[in-house]
């Protein structure tokens, strides 16, 4: 297995770094703190997963982000494996196949590809530091050998020596060949025996409690008859007991029934008939106190009801038309609001109006220029003013270019009016230059009749206006167009004209709809009052106004007209209540009457004499009700108990008290023999004294088993250690020469075991003891062989790495260079890792071996 890179996103100190190995040696350079022991641990924690396990407890969470996070790249067996390992909450560790894609997920397991080597085995073997080398000097040379020779530098591990030693001890603790001491096999085998004699004695005690319990049985058989007879006792009793009561009632009711006046009759009469009697007499009264009440009700609706004079009639007929004159006086009213809104528009569009064009011209608009203004055609007037300000400009332009002209030629003219008077001064003054006089003369004839003519001729070039101010006066139709507006060539006149003309067609829009609705509402005044006028009602005051008054009143008196209808129908209601009232009190006086006629006839003609009868009867009766619910309180029939007597009732009891008494002996006889069998009971107590047996024999079973198996595996390990010795000693001891040979250039070429089992060095031809041959230095680097020797056997497949922390240290130069060719010897089967914060020693592995090297920092 090879580490090809490990990647950090935190791990205490490390945190987003990523740092990448080569399969052979590597070397780590990092001053003191720089995270060379967290790589280290890191590269540990990646193969064995997290020790410990709890984010809280492991030393390598990070304070901040209180959690361990990275991951490492391996390659084992040709196949590449991405190893994630996370702290937080709990561990997580995830395998991933990069070329399969297959992904296998873990709690905190080691990885698959190293389980012959523990995480202990590891850390103590395949990480050698100076501080492990540094304790031999602190050592004797007898602790030095047994490290060595027994324990091949993995000094965790117990002796094999010290192991059997503690397994006999373990045996005999358990068990002695010689039955000296107190072990616990026979100590328990003691126990065991007492236990079984205590047994015996308790059997014998268990015959007197049998006798006891056969004692106790026929109490319990006895108290039972007694409980039976007296169950029946307590039922003759309470059934006598009874029937006195029930006797006496009988007689009772027997002398109500006599005392009943014509019992026949009355039975043959309504048991409720005097009820019924006083429940029409009072329901009579009261329905005729509400007839009293209702008549007073109509006569007081009678008198409210409000009768309605002519006009009332009129508007009461009008209200027919009611939604129509709503919906007429609405549209008026609308009408109104619309005549008032587009007056205000109108108003504003003139005033609109008016101000633009006082802007415009500088006066003020009357009919007759609103008319010229309508017929102003706006766009020919643009393109005549366009044209005439660009001939315009071209005139100016023609002006300026005959200005320019103009001076030009004048001063070449005046030039040769001037030259030619010189001349002609010249001839004049000499003579014999006559000629050249001439020629003067001749220059000044010549500028004199070029200089005027010339600036004529140009000024016929210009273009003439005055067609186009015609035309552009005659659009305007006698309005006089400001004066500058002919040259203001940015047409802001012209658009300021047209929105003054829209304007004015605006206006006479808003114009022409404000008169259509004058029309339209002397329309609607005209149809309200026709249809008023239908009904002789007087409309001087204006159709409006006439309608809203008359609305008004006609409102009132519909309100007041539905308060008639309401009087009117809540009189029909109690008319028709007092009609259903008289014809029930008839009905009633009519039962009444036939009730009462059934009383006289019972009184034998006396009404009132039958009626207290019936009332006595009635009481009588109830009487009788009461004693005959009282007997149903009793179960028995009375025909059972009537010979009942106190005599009979006196000699029951006295039987019951003399079955009492003997139940109570026989209790307190049950009570001392339950005492007794207790005893007996606590002192056999034969479960307990099994369970006990039980629980000794059971230990005894397992400690004797535990003896033989200890006794196994003490002769299993003497015979272990015994074989592996022979076996594997000679390979590592060769292996330990070779690399004690090449690291001190052959001086100790062979390290030698003798039959007492000391160590032994060919020394230049002479073999020498440890204490002889090794100096206190020296005893580090067979250390460092010896270690080497061991890890080749336990990993024989170069699977894990080798990781060195500051072990050279106390290395001379040369025994050093030695070395370097060693581990990089080694490197070329397993992957190793050398952490230094010693320049000097990366540049030597470098230089010597040509590893990988990089600069660790935190």
């Amino acid at each position: 297995m090879k580490i090809n890179k490990l990647s950090y996103k935190v791990f205490g100190k490390l945190e987003d770094i990523e740092l990448s190995f080569s399969h052979a040696l590597n070397v780590l350079l990092g001053v003191n703190e720089a995270g060379k022991s967290t790589i280290f641990n890191s590269i540990m924690t990646l193969i064995y997963g997290f020790k410990p396990s709890n984010r809280d407890k492991h030393p390598y969470t990070n304070w901040e982000k209180n959690e361990i996070h990275f991951s490492g790249e391996i390659e084992e067996s040709s196949e590449l494996f991405v190893i994630e390992r996370r702290l937080k909450s709990v561990p997580k560790f995830s395998l991933v196949n990069v070329e399969t894609k297959n992904i296998q997920t873990f709690k905190n397991e080691a990885i698959p590809f190293v389980k012959n080597v523990s995480d202990m085995l590891y850390e103590s073997v395949f990480h050698l530091t100076a501080d492990q080398l540094g304790r031999f000097e602190k050592d004797s040379w007898e602790s030095i050998q047994e490290k060595l020779i027994f324990n091949y530098g993995t000094d965790y591990l117990c002796k094999t020596s010290d192991v059997i030693s503690k397994i006999e001890q373990d045996i005999n603790a358990l068990w002695r060949k010689d039955k000296k001491g107190n072990p616990l096999i026979n100590q328990l085998q003691m126990d065991i025996g007492g236990l079984k004699m205590k047994r015996h004695e308790v059997e014998n005690v268990y015959e007197l409690s049998k006798i006891k319990s056969e004692r106790l049985d026929g109490i319990l058989n006895e108290m039972e008859v007694i409980g039976k007879e007296k169950t029946k006792l307590d039922h003759l009793l309470k059934c006598g007991r009874e029937a006195m009561p029930i006797k006496l009632l009988k007689e009772k009711i027997d002398a109500i029934h006599k005392s009943i006046y014509n019992e026949t009759e009355f039975m043959k009469l309504s048991p409720k008939i005097i009820d019924e009697i006083e429940t029409y007499v009072r329901r009579i009264s009261e329905l005729k106190e509400r007839s009293a009440q209702i008549e007073k009700e109509i006569d007081s609706t009678i008198k409210s009801l409000t009768p309605y004079s002519e006009q009332d009639l009129k508007l009461l007929k009008l209200s027919r038309d009611h939604d129509e004159l709503n919906a007429l006086l609405d549209e008026l009213m609308k009408l109104d609001h619309d005549e008032h809104i587009k007056l205000d528009d109108l108003i504003k569009s003139k005033e609109k109006s008016a101000s633009q064009f006082r802007l415009l011209f500088n006066m003020d608009l009357t009919d007759v220029l609103k008319v010229a203004l309508k017929q102003i055609q706006v766009l020919d007037l643009m393109s005549s003013l366009q044209k005439y300000a660009e001939n315009h400009e071209k005139n100016i332009e023609i002006e300026k270019r005959i200005q320019l002209n103009y001076d030009a030629n004048k001063k070449m003219h005046l030039i040769v009016g001037v030259f030619g008077f010189l001349l002609l001064i010249i001839g004049w003054v000499n003579t014999s230059f006559l000629g050249i006089s001439f020629i003067g003369v001749a220059l000044i004839g010549y500028a004199v009749a070029k200089f005027k003519p010339t600036r004529k001729m140009d000024r016929q070039e210009l273009f003439d206006l005055t067609e186009l101010e015609q035309k552009i006066i005659g659009a305007m139709h006698g309005i006089e167009l400001p004066s500058y507006v002919w040259g203001d060539d940015s047409q802001r006149f012209l658009s300021k004209l047209e929105l003054l003309i829209m304007t004015l067609f605006e206006e006479d829009t808003l114009e022409e709809k404000w008169v259509n609705i004058l029309e339209h509402k002397k329309n609607l005044e005209n149809r309200i009052t026709s249809l008023l006028t239908e009904y002789d009602i007087n409309t001087s005051r204006g159709a409006k106004l006439t309608l809203q008054f008359t609305l008004a009143q006609m409102a009132h008196l519909s309100k007041s007209d539905t308060e008639e209808n309401k009087k009117k129908t809540k009189l029909e209601a109690l008319q028709d209540s007092l009609a259903s009232l008289m014809t029930e009190v008839r009905k009633l006086e009519h039962s009444l009457n036939e009730l009462k006629q059934e009383v006289e006839r019972f009184g034998e003609g006396d009404y009132q004499f039958g009626y207290d009868q019936i009332v006595q009867n009635h009481e009588q009766i109830l009487k009788i009700k009461l004693y005959e619910d009282e007997l149903k309180r009793f179960n028995d029939p009375i025909s059972d108990f009537e010979d009942v007597s106190e005599e009979k009732i006196e000699a029951l009891e006295f039987e019951r008290t003399q079955l009492f008494s003997r139940e109570k002996a026989l209790i307190e006889e049950k009570h001392q023999t339950m005492n007794e069998i207790s005893k007996f009971n606590d002192m056999m107590n034969l479960e307990e004294i099994d369970s006990a047996i039980l629980i000794k024999e059971e230990m005894l079973n397992e400690l004797t088993e535990k003896r033989d198996q200890l006794m196994i595996l003490s002769e299993v390990v003497k015979y272990s250690d015994e074989r592996f010795r022979l076996q594997n000693q000679p390979n590592i001891i060769s292996r330990v020469s070779y690399f004690m040979s090449k690291m001190t250039g052959g001086k100790y070429s062979e390290v030698l075991i003798n039959e007492q089992m000391e160590l032994q060095f060919l020394v230049d031809g002479e073999i020498l003891p440890i204490s002889k041959a090794f100096s206190k230095g020296t005893i580090q680097q067979l250390f460092f062989a010896y270690r080497l020797a061991i890890i080749e056997a336990l990993d024989p497949e170069n699977a894990l790495p080798l990781v060195l922390d500051e072990a050279f240290v106390n290395w001379d130069i040369h025994r050093f260079m030695e070395t370097i060719d060693i581990i990089d010897e080694i490197s070329k089967q397993r992957q190793i890792f050398v952490f230094t914060c010693h320049h000097y020693v990366a540049d030597l592995i470098k230089e010597k071996s040509g590893c990988n090297m990089q600069e660790v920092s935190a």
